[in-house]
């Protein structure tokens, strides 16, 4: 074989091709009134959402009087988890974070019922706290942000777990500011990986 002689060309596939191959993300958020989840391929700097599910389960509702969640709001909630672990296994996903909030955080009975969800739906849920809660809220929102943002306010409402009446008026959960802590020319405000750089500051609304 000559020397001169060109090798052969390596396969070059398309962005579209290698994507496919990429694995799975998912992300479940159970909050005190809502079970959420998105499953989504990483495709260049954002995500392709590949299937969703979002079922509103009132956990929270009766916290208020018995500071408790009820049998009847435990069976609704891990009714919708089996809908999110079938999803899972039917998208082939590798890589979870399933948070729990709120609800869970507060009932005096919720870590109970996580270890209950994990028996019966086979998910395990992580009880997040608050610091962490709204660090998340900050990272899904970087994506609609301008680039060198510098400071931003985000602002979590939710309807109270009591006033389940769609008549009812909503209530801040929590705001906060968020500044921009880098050197100049950088903004980690939009980047979501680098979230932990910023600075976050928790706002009295009342």
């Amino acid at each position: 074989m000559s020397k001169m002689q060109k090798s052969k060309p390596k396969l070059i596939e398309s962005p579209a091709v290698v994507s496919e191959k990429l694995p799975l993300f998912a992300a479940l958020d159970l909050g005190t009134n809502s079970c959420r989840m998105l499953i989504a391929r990483p495709r260049k700097s954002d995500f392709e959402v590949i299937d969703a599910f979002s079922k509103t389960v009132y956990l929270g509702k009766g916290m208020d009087s018995s500071g408790k969640l009820s049998n009847s709001a435990m069976k609704r909630t891990i009714s919708a988890l089996h809908v999110c672990q079938k999803k899972l296994i039917s998208n082939e996903v590798k890589y979870t974070r399933l948070v729990a909030t709120a609800a869970c955080r507060q009932a005096l009975n919720g870590r109970e019922f996580i270890k209950r969800a994990r028996k019966e739906s086979n998910l395990k849920l992580e009880i997040i706290n608050p610091s962490e809660e709204a660090r998340l809220a900050v990272i899904g929102s970087v994506g609609h942000l301008k680039p060198m943002t510098e400071q931003v306010l985000v602002v979590d409402i939710e309807r109270h777990p009591a006033l389940v009446e769609p008549s009812e008026p909503f209530r801040w959960r929590f705001a906060l500011s968020v500044s921009n802590s880098s050197s100049a020319g950088h903004s980690p405000l939009k980047h979501a990986s680098r979230v932990r750089e910023i600075s976050i500051n928790f706002l009295d609304l009342n």
